[in-house]
């Protein structure tokens, strides 16, 4: 598995990568460096590298919440919205007919 970034190793680092990765030299930097096989991962090859279709849905997951935390935010927002329309019409109904009981006329007359 030859590298374009460099020159393979010598002898010198012969065990530097693990699990069968491959390792390489960089002219300009004077340590080892290794490339890992597909199946694992970390500098010297030596964690295992287990794909993971969970990382999709986490996302999907997410978006799927702040999406329903917005709907019922929006919902909530208009619920009391309308509630506060109904109390206050209610209100100023309540308050023309305490007006009328007392015989006060609440209209005014244009000049």
């Amino acid at each position: 598995m030859p590298t374009d970034h460099g020159e393979p190793c010598g002898d010198r680092h012969l065990s530097f990568c693990l699990n069968g990765g491959f390792c390489y030299l960089i002219p300009s930097v004077s340590r080892p460096y290794c490339r890992c096989s597909d199946s694992f991962t970390g500098a010297r090859c030596q964690e295992i590298f287990l794909p993971s279709k969970k990382t999709q849905p986490k996302t999907s997951t997410l978006t799927y919440v702040l999406v329903l935390a917005v709907v019922i935010g929006v919902l909530f927002m208009a619920v009391l919205y309308f509630i506060c329309r109904i109390r206050r019409k209610l209100k100023m109904k309540q308050n023309a007919q305490d007006f009328d009981f007392h015989g006060i006329n609440c209209e005014r007359e244009a000049p």
